[in-house]
């Protein structure tokens, strides 16, 4: 239950990373909407492999045999075939396409790619410490209003 939790959590700080990454790129390539839509193109392919990846691994808890390690193997190249696909599509749309419509951007859909991982980065060695630094302070203080009210006694 609480790895769903960390799951849960992590797919939000991506939601609010990908907004103020896609406004900062958006405003900085003078209201541009290519490079935007590259980076967002990027970030829903990233969350869907790791989605996809979450219930990979959630049938494979279940396996007790050698299925685990076939699935996960077919789970992954699953994952490199669609970011293959969407940078293929970035490659083209970049070289090929005209004027009058979007023009995707490689580099920012791959970075885009990076943006579940990132978080976890994120989540783990920023938002943990500083959360976990609140955490035991309320319980010092905790722990001595105990002595304290030991002590009156």
């Amino acid at each position: 239950m609480e790895e769903k939790k960390i799951e849960r959590g992590i797919i939000k700080y991506v939601y609010i990373y990908a907004l103020i990454v896609a406004l900062i790129i958006f405003f900085s390539f003078n209201f541009n909407i290519d490079y935007t839509v590259s980076f967002l193109l990027g970030v829903c392919t990233n969350l869907l492999c790791f989605t996809l990846t979450i219930k990979t691994i959630d049938k494979i808890v279940k396996y007790d045999d050698e299925r685990k390690k076939s699935t996960l193997i077919k789970s992954n190249l699953r994952n490199y075939f669609v970011y293959l696909t969407i940078l293929a599509v970035a490659l083209v749309s970049q070289k090929y396409g005209d004027g009058n419509r979007i023009q995707l951007n490689i580099i920012c859909t791959a970075i885009g790619f990076f943006s579940v991982k990132l978080m976890i980065y994120f989540k783990f060695l920023v938002v943990d410490k500083i959360f976990k630094k609140d955490k035991e302070s309320k319980e010092e203080i905790v722990e001595s209003k105990g002595d304290k009210d030991e002590n009156n006694n």
